[in-house]
């Protein structure tokens, strides 16, 4: 009875031991033998890349006893390396997956003795080449040979020995060799040798390809995708750290007994040879494919029939962003071939149409997720957002799209990952002063959206702020305004759409609070599956593809951490910079009435003036639209320097920890580059805009007669009116010679350009979806000649006669003044002292051409 007892312990303890060690046993056949050659696979093992995948692979090191082309179909190993020799295997019928081109240019080449006086090719007819009798995996040579016009029969070929010393010794010219191997002993025995590569020769094959049979992949995908995307992380590594990668194969895996720096000097070389043109490792492509594939037609290995769909694996490196899904995750989907969503009507993030139909920047994104996985996505319209997540918490919902984390909803809900993030900000009237931090609410009555996630951050943390809980955001606001609530509290970009959509002139963003708004999607619980499903589409979404949906609703993309303190102060910059403008023109203008007095009201003295209010109200245009443009890059400024606090902290956190690994340092290097170089791009985007206004703005205020460069100033002149620009699709090509200099009045030319171009807006351009201007400046005899033509709608030959004449246009009531082409006539023929010729025709847009003397 005892031993019976025993017996069952010991067999619950191994079953037990069983369960554990849930790992898929797997084999590896490398081509030959141990050497950094396969770097990556003793990395992914050693370094536990492969067990974190599930994996328990078994490397077996390459005997001269096997075929490497049969050890799929024997089932010796699920995965092999090989050669681009097994694409003539997969015409001939064989079901042969290739998962990854390790080596983007082979290592194999002929290697000859620097005396042999061999220096190319062509200088091997009649001599002695050792290769191996396998016409495939020798195949680019041979085609190098041919290429050369070399018979095959006008030279030797020998067996392969694998000896160098048959090369050293004059046995043989020439040794099909691996340029990281046999080149290296030779440096080190002093003896001077030359390299003649196919490469040179244009056939470029790939090498140390890895393969698995398609009756593998069909049979256990996930294991098949767990083992290339950890053999891509192990290569990465061994190349990034080739020192302790050489160290390692030196310690466990060095069979041929080689020296340390041996496998150092070999990973150094190999290095070289492994990143394709995007810098990714392992990439496949099909055109590469034929074009090796041509080179064994062209030489009679294969038919020209031949076929090769689904020779390359369908999330090799070239095609990391489709979304793979696990065979269980994909048996869910079919059992739930429709998934039900819904959200709040919260524009520009969702809101509803007339119609009942969603629309909003969750909504595309959403839209992006599903096609990216063929999902069947129902939309179901409900009355509130807290009935949609009372849906969610009944499972009559799976999806509430744009909502924030929280303690109440992971009680019944599961989150997906972020999307994006923006911070929860502020709003008060226009009197109120900054508000740096959220405890400056205590005691005082914040207004919040019922159920909304701003709610339960200040019920949660600051049990001191007097919640006054509204219906939505509008009513939030509305409160505000109305005097009920001292401030409203909700995420960024909803407030400042709806505070622009309706009007708000009484309200601003006073701050912002210290919670991050991580937009998820809420799952219903019972669903996990289809969280790990949508998280991998949120994965692999576009940062570009986000910003167009983002612009697409809304003019400014907001970004987490805009620090509106800051912009406040570039805003007042630009309003003391406007006030101190009208000061200088208000001075002046001071000296013109006291002109005009003297000389009773001149009427010269008062078409100046207009000219003057003119270009007032084109600085006042310029400094708004400025404004509004460089928001965006500052914005992206200060989130990319929090994002480095950030990301600083974090590495401060863990180097404290003594858990800092190199891996996390040169990640934390890459993270501060790429964040560094995004900076320095936005703030001299800002710098540009902001230098090119402060040049047009002086020179409207100040009408001083200099030298400038004529492309340079009129490129400002077109940056400075962007946000005007941006609105339309028109396009301006400005043809000047880039070393022009003359001496004129730069201000006045911007002035002109400015009722050009806005005229063109307003009148050439109003029935069209787009255009084109063209300036044309050249110099000749001393004279300026400005030509400005744009391919709008024209003017009849009758009006023609009166577009120069005061108060006259075609838009009245709709922003035309009638003083535009009035003030530039006057500006040219009064200021410069030039002429201004006008012509237009229906249908065929405007031609003007000033003529100004240039000095």
């Amino acid at each position: 009875m005892i031993i019976k007892f025993l017996f069952f312990i010991l067999l619950l303890t191994t079953n037990l031991m069983s369960s554990n060690n849930s790992a898929k046993n797997v084999s590896l056949q490398l081509s030959w033998l141990h050497q950094f050659q396969f770097a990556g696979y003793y990395i992914a093992k050693e370094k536990g890349f492969y067990k974190e995948a599930g994996l328990d692979v078994n490397i077996k090191e390459y005997n001269f006893n096997i075929d490497i082309q049969k050890v799929l179909d024997n089932k010796d190993a699920q995965f092999v390396v090989g050669k681009t020799s097994f694409i003539i295997d997969k015409i001939s019928g064989k079901n042969i997956v290739a998962l990854a081109g390790i080596f983007q240019h082979s290592p194999m080449m002929l290697l000859v003795r620097k005396d042999s006086m061999i220096s190319r090719a062509s200088d091997l007819r009649g001599k002695n080449i050792m290769i191996t009798g396998d016409a495939k995996n020798t195949a680019a040579i041979l085609a190098m040979l041919t290429s050369q016009k070399i018979n095959l029969n006008e030279v030797t070929i020998q067996p392969h020995s694998f000896n160098l010393d048959d090369l050293i010794n004059g046995k043989t010219d020439a040794m099909a060799s691996y340029i990281s191997n046999e080149p290296i002993r030779l440096a080190n025995k002093n003896i001077k040798y030359k390299v003649i590569h196919p490469k040179d020769y244009g056939f470029d094959f790939y090498n140390g390809m890895l393969f698995t049979s398609g009756e593998f992949l069909k049979e256990d995908p996930d294991s098949v995708k767990a083992f290339h995307d950890a053999t891509i992380k192990g290569w990465k590594y061994a190349f990034n750290n080739i020192q302790e990668s050489a160290e390692l194969i030196y310690n466990k895996y060095n069979t041929q007994k080689k020296n340390l720096s041996d496998f150092v000097k070999e990973g150094e070389v190999l290095k070289t040879l492994v990143y394709d043109n995007n810098g990714e490792i392992g990439g496949l492509t099909k055109e590469r494919i034929k074009e090796i594939a041509n080179v064994y037609l062209v030489m009679g290995l294969i038919n020209k029939d031949y076929n090769l769909d689904g020779f390359i694996y369908d999330y090799n490196v070239n095609n990391s962003n489709k979304i793979y899904l696990t065979k269980e995750e994909r048996e869910w989907l079919k059992k739930h071939n429709k998934i039900t969503y819904s959200a709040g009507n919260w524009a520009p993030m969702n809101s509803y149409t007339k119609d009942g139909r969603m629309e909003g920047i969750f909504e595309d994104i959403i839209r992006l997720v599903s096609n990216s996985l063929n999902l069947n996505l129902v939309f179901e319209k409900h009355k509130n957002w807290s009935e949609v997540l009372s849906s969610v918490k009944s499972k009559e919902l799976d999806i509430a799209l744009a909502t924030g984390e929280t303690q109440d909803r992971k009680k019944y809900g599961l989150f997906t990952k972020t999307y994006m993030d923006f911070p929860l900000v502020i709003v008060t009237k226009q009197d109120v002063a900054y508000i740096s931090k959220t405890s400056e609410l205590n005691h005082k009555t914040v207004a919040v959206g019922k159920g909304f996630t701003a709610f339960e951050f200040l019920r949660d943390n600051y049990p001191k702020v007097k919640i006054l809980v509204v219906k939505d955001s509008d009513e939030a606001l509305n409160a505000v305004s109305s005097n009920k609530a001292f401030a409203m509290v909700d995420i960024s970009p909803v407030v400042a759409h709806k505070l622009r959509k309706n009007n708000l002139t009484d309200l601003k963003i006073s701050g912002e609070t210290e919670y991050n708004f991580a937009v998820k999607s809420l799952i219903r619980n019972d669903y996990p599956q289809l969280v790990s499903i949508l998280n991998k589409a949120i994965e692999q979404l576009d940062q570009k593809q986000i910003n167009e949906i983002v612009s697409k609703w809304y003019s400014i993309e907001y970004v987490n951490g805009i620090d509106y303190f800051l912009v406040m102060q570039v805003t007042l910059f630009f309003t003391i910079l406007i006030i101190l403008i009208v000061y200088i023109q208000n001075r002046r203008l001071k000296i013109n009435n006291e002109k005009l007095h003297t000389a009773l009201m001149d009427l010269k003295t008062t078409k100046e003036d207009l000219i003057a209010s003119e270009k007032m109200a084109t600085i006042g245009q310029l400094v708004s639209g400025v404004t509004h443009e460089i928001i965006s890059p500052l914005s992206v400024g200060i989130i990319g320097s929090s994002y480095i606090v950030e990301i600083t902290k974090d590495i401060n956190s863990i180097y404290e920890n003594n858990e800092i690994s190199e891996s996390d340092f040169k990640d934390y290097i890459k993270d501060i580059s790429e964040t560094s170089s995004s900076i320095t791009l936005n703030l001299d985007r800002t710098k540009n805009l902001v230098n090119s206004l402060k040049n047009i703005a002086v020179d409207q205020a100040i009408e001083d007669e200099r030298d400038f460069n004529v492309k340079t100033y009129i490129d400002e002149v077109v940056l400075s009116m962007t946000s005007i620009l941006k609105k339309t699709k028109i396009n301006i090509i400005v043809d000047c010679d880039y070393k022009l200099v003359i001496k004129s009045y730069p201000g006045y030319i911007a002035q002109i350009l400015f009722n050009f171009i806005n005229n063109s807006i307003i009148h050439g351009f109003d029935d069209k979806a787009d255009g084109e201007i063209k300036i044309s400046i050249n110099e000749t005899d001393h004279k300026l000649e400005l030509v400005y033509c744009d391919n709008g709608k024209g003017i009849s030959p009758d009006l023609q006669e009166k577009v120069f004449d005061e108060y006259y246009t075609t838009k009245k009531g709709k922003g035309g003044t009638g003083v535009g082409l009035f003030i530039v006539k006057s500006i040219v023929e009064k200021k410069l002292k030039g002429t201004i010729d006008f012509k237009s025709q229906l249908g065929q847009g405007v031609n003007i051409t000033i003529l100004i003397p240039s000095n």
